[in-house]
């Protein structure tokens, strides 16, 4: 057996250093071979096969055969470097000039989304190669080109038989609606803490569960977010996507729709006030029961969370009162939005704290407040909320593929018009669902 070992380790030797006209490919696959067969061959046994992959490596073989390189044989040879225990990052290095190469190629404005495409690779290759000079150098190319990316839009009309569904679907919330609209205020806001026009977590995943796509494996599929930045996929990335697809659908068709008909027609016949949502908020809920925190001074402060949210709330009704009794008056829900979402964060946070569960974690700095996903996912928070609320709260909050309110809202990426009013709603919502929980002590 050892023999037949030592034999075709020779035979490998010959084939890949002392046989001529081998084409490159050849070698190639037998380093892959090699590779697999962990047992068999040894570090010792790839000595000098980088060499292999250095005299192959041209400009013009680059050019010709980039595919290649950047999807087998460079991933090939960091591999091997790894193995062998050399300096692996100048692989990185390579692949990312490789990348940039071929990008040059792309010159035409409606392939300028594949040209963004290789830039993300390549400074993702920069950053493993640890070049902080080239990756500064194509973080500044993409940069340069991102306005000039333009993705085609693409409308699909709907059927007949779906738009006859959803107008009954909308016939059959406002009757609804108005019904609940002649209760008195506490019983309305009680109403929009939960029921069947939220969707729930299983009914989304079991709407992917029988969907099967295959298609995607023979494509090159990339993924911008708002502000033109690609995002890097996962093996899970098409179900994840089509999990948030069903979940908004059902956002947009039903909950905006019933939480519309709910807020509007009760602001506009003055069924609904700013007083009589914040008295609510007030008697009955947690949100009214003073919090005390001690600062470093060992002084007691105490924290009123509906003087807080009151300034976004009382705006979004004078807003909507202005534009129900004025049709040419544009409301605007900036300072409502921004306020109100930011406060969520520090609700989930103090909802937190009254459970005695941390919600710090160690960052760059040393120990920091934790962001608001980070607390959605804490197991020991999780016990004690609803996993559709929960699941509600990450969709506004803090998943990618969710409308993502803090990120947007903390780092300035909405522009006038993505204020609007169905984050309002979706933020009143996510408060009345919250302020449910009442876990504090009876004072």
């Amino acid at each position: 057996m050892k023999e037949k070992l030592l034999e075709l380790k020779f035979l490998t030797k010959e084939l890949l250093f002392k046989t001529s006209n081998i084409p490159f490919y050849v070698k190639h696959n037998i380093l892959e071979s090699m590779l697999d067969l962990k047992l068999v061959f040894k570090p010792d046994d790839f000595a000098s096969t980088l060499s292999i992959f250095e005299e192959e490596m041209s400009e013009e073989v680059l050019q010709k055969n980039s595919f290649l390189w950047l999807n087998n044989y460079f991933p090939t040879a960091i591999t091997i470097a790894k193995r062998i225990g050399t300096n692996h990052t100048v692989w990185f290095e390579k692949m990312g000039d490789c990348y940039i190469s071929v990008s040059k190629n792309e010159t035409d404005p409606s392939r300028f989304w594949l040209k963004a495409k290789l830039y993300g690779c390549a400074i993702e290759a920069y950053k493993k190669a640890g070049n902080n000079s080239k990756l500064r150098q194509t973080e500044q190319l993409n940069f340069e080109l991102k306005p000039l990316i333009k993705l085609p839009t693409i409308q699909i009309p709907r059927e007949e038989e779906e738009i006859d569904r959803l107008t009954q679907l909308a016939a059959f919330i406002k009757y609804n609606c108005n019904k609940l609209l002649k209760k008195n205020p506490e019983e309305i806001y009680e109403s929009l803490i939960g029921g069947w026009f939220y969707p729930t977590r299983q009914q989304a995943l079991n709407a992917t569960q029988k969907e099967k796509y295959f298609y995607e494996q023979f494509l090159t599929v990339v993924e911008f977010d708002r502000n033109k930045n690609i995002h890097h996929r996962n093996t899970d990335a098409h179900k994840e996507r089509r999990f948030q697809e069903i979940y908004n659908y059902y956002i947009d068709t039903v909950t905006l729709q019933y939480l519309f008909n709910v807020f509007i027609p009760g602001i506009k016949s003055g069924h609904l006030t700013y007083t009589n949502l914040l008295g609510y908020l007030h008697k009955h809920t947690w949100l009214g029961k003073p919090y005390i925190k001690t600062d470093l001074g060992g002084n007691e402060v105490p924290i009123n969370w509906i003087t807080l949210i009151a300034p976004a709330i009382v705006e979004y009704f004078v807003q909507i009162q202005s534009w129900t009794s004025n049709t040419s008056f544009t409301p605007s829900f900036v300072l409502s939005i921004d306020s109100l979402t930011l406060k969520m964060e520090g609700l989930l946070r103090n909802f937190s704290e009254r459970l005695n569960i941390s919600t710090t974690v160690h960052g760059k700095k040393g120990l920091q407040e934790a962001y608001v996903g980070y607390v959605l996912d804490n197991d020991a928070l999780r016990q004690y909320f609803n996993e559709d609320d929960r699941q509600f709260f990450k969709y506004l909050f803090a998943s990618e593929g969710g409308i993502n309110l803090r990120n947007n809202v903390a780092h300035c990426f909405y522009n006038y018009f993505d204020y609007n009013l169905d984050k309002m709603h979706l933020l009143l919502a996510a408060l009345l669902k919250i302020a449910q929980y009442d876990l504090t002590e009876p004072e």
